[in-house]
């Protein structure tokens, strides 16, 4: 079975990635995103029907690479090849989950979520995935992936922390997924991962050590061998870490104009799935008035009257966090008094909260990709 599915190298129809997302630069994006006249971006389709065709699609790819046809799970699951193949149509996520027990079945269980991940191009994800593709490093990529994670409707939440010695992902389980799946998404967003480095040209994600939170499966060998991981099962949380090292690193695709603006794009719609972000423009209210002397955490959620543990959850749910409402709101500050001031970049750290210039100049170069002094001169033209 393994042999059958690692026979030969995974590609997606040769699409140079590159050359599609500039492409689709060059597309109107509000046309592709907006128009209501004409068919949807997938990504769009969360709202309406929690589009899970493409996935389904890897499921088939799967289950025909072991010589076994796929039209008896989605029989089995009340959906028609024909439905499945429909890029207008949407598969919500119960039926998916219908598809994915149908197919385990079938196939036997064995690593199917790991082969179907692998299968499953950063470009299925929609503009969320051009986003990430487009990235500069992998630290952007990462932190674009968890902050639009929502948009996928996955079946984890996503917490990250890439500030430590060991940068690492954090994976749960939402409340309302099947239990008896759990496995199975982990391992496709496992084989996820996977591809996604590859196509970034990571090694650190191709190549990354895992905490699995069950016991392992009787076939955990796979994991290793479809993973090329160190996997330790039997963890507290499910978790990714990753090289420190190789955060900032280039990626091969690299594109900062357009990186912005698919993330202009993927931060529309969460707003849109989220129902506005209120709550956001709130926090940023607070920290704006305090940017000088920074709001603590707990200082906000007594200001809005909520625990700390549902503000952390709610903020979550829109797919960002207090650090990232923070960063930002000291970054754009910065980015303002750079254009439009004569302060020097020393004096600007203090203004918007930082005690240490070299902190500020660190955190300013990773969230823009460039150096104060770079952005300033680029901001004042020629």
């Amino acid at each position: 079975m393994l042999s059958a599915l690692l026979g030969a190298e995974i590609t997606f129809d040769s699409v140079d990635i590159f050359q599609t997302l500039l492409a689709s630069v060059n597309l109107t994006l509000k046309e592709r995103l907006m128009n209501t006249q004409g068919p949807k971006d997938p990504v769009e389709k969360e709202r309406d029907g929690l589009q899970f065709n493409r996935y389904v699609l890897r499921i088939r790819e799967a289950l025909e690479g072991l010589g076994l046809s796929a039209v008896p799970v989605f029989e089995a699951a009340g959906v028609s090849p024909a439905q499945v193949a429909d890029p207008s149509g949407a598969i919500s996520f119960e039926t998916y989950c219908q598809i994915v027990r149908a197919a385990i079945r079938m196939d036997g269980g064995q690593a199917l979520g790991l082969h179907v991940g692998r299968r499953i191009s950063p470009l299925d994800h929609g503009i969320m995935g051009y986003a990430i593709v487009a990235s500069s490093t992998l630290r952007r990529a990462l932190m674009r992936a968890v902050r639009f994670w929502p948009v996928t409707a996955p079946p984890f939440t996503a917490d990250i922390d890439l500030e430590g010695t060991t940068p690492q992902i954090t994976l749960n389980l939402k409340q309302g997924v099947p239990a008896d799946l759990e496995p199975y998404f982990l391992e496709e967003a496992l084989g996820a991962f996977l591809q996604l480095g590859k196509e970034l040209g990571s090694e650190t994600l191709t190549r990354p050590r895992i905490d699995v939170a069950y016991a392992a499966p009787t076939y955990s060998e796979e994991y290793a061998e479809v993973l090329k991981a160190d996997v330790n099962f039997s963890a507290s949380h499910h978790r990714l870490y990753f090289d420190v090292d190789a955060l900032d690193q280039p990626l091969r695709h690299a594109n900062r104009e357009a990186a912005l603006m698919f993330e202009s794009q993927c931060d529309a719609i969460l707003r849109r799935m989220t129902g506005g972000d209120m709550l956001v423009d709130r926090i940023r209210g607070l920290v704006v008035e305090r940017i000088s002397d920074p709001v603590s955490f707990d200082e906000v959620a007594d200001q809005l009257a909520m625990g700390e543990r549902t503000l952390r959850r709610s903020l979550a749910d829109q797919g960002t966090s207090f650090r990232e409402i923070v960063l930002d709101v000291r970054m754009t500050g910065a980015c303002e008094y750079l254009r439009s001031t004569s302060h020097t970049i020393d004096e600007i750290s203090y203004l918007v909260g930082y005690a240490n210039p070299t902190n500020f100049f660190r955190a300013f170069s990773k969230w823009s990709d460039e150096t104060p002094s770079q952005y300033r001169k680029r901001a004042s033209g020629p």
